[in-house]
């Protein structure tokens, strides 16, 4: 997943398509440099080769998913970093696909969210798990 559907991915998605001498004009011609950030927001005001790149790395996240639910049929999903708020509807995509592949009452009971501590979320388990190991557990 982290190939096709993590920040860096994008980046490298729109910069392969823009590599393109065949393509429709993008809001990331001519940047600096093309972070995920920039094809978020270039998306954001209607690009449509940004659109298409987070598109397909919100279908690939979705099936990474789907894989999940099949396998170990979890009730809940949570994501967590950055591209999870690259694009308005990126989740609810990601959401879809992973239900949509998923087999049967894996897809459909699965609550899929981000995590409602955003980009602390990973601070605060390091304190947890540091604060358990200081009490012995």
């Amino acid at each position: 997943l982290n190939t096709l559907a993590s920040g860096s991915a994008i980046a490298r998605a729109a910069r392969v398509r823009l590599a393109d001498v065949r393509r429709a004009p993008s809001l990331l011609d001519g940047a600096a440099e093309v972070t995920a950030e920039l094809v978020g927001e270039a998306a954001a005001r209607g690009d449509a080769l940004a659109a298409a790149v987070i598109d397909r790395a919100a279908r690939a996240l979705g099936a990474g998913i789907a894989n999940i639910l099949n396998i170990f049929n979890p009730d809940r999903v949570v994501l967590m970093g950055g591209v999870c708020g690259i694009q308005d509807g990126f989740i609810a995509t990601v959401a879809q696909v992973a239900r949509a592949r998923a087999f049967g009452l894996n897809g459909r009971h699965a609550v899929i969210a981000t995590a409602t501590l955003g980009e602390l979320t990973g601070a605060f388990g390091a304190a947890v798990l540091a604060a358990e190991r200081r009490q012995g557990r």
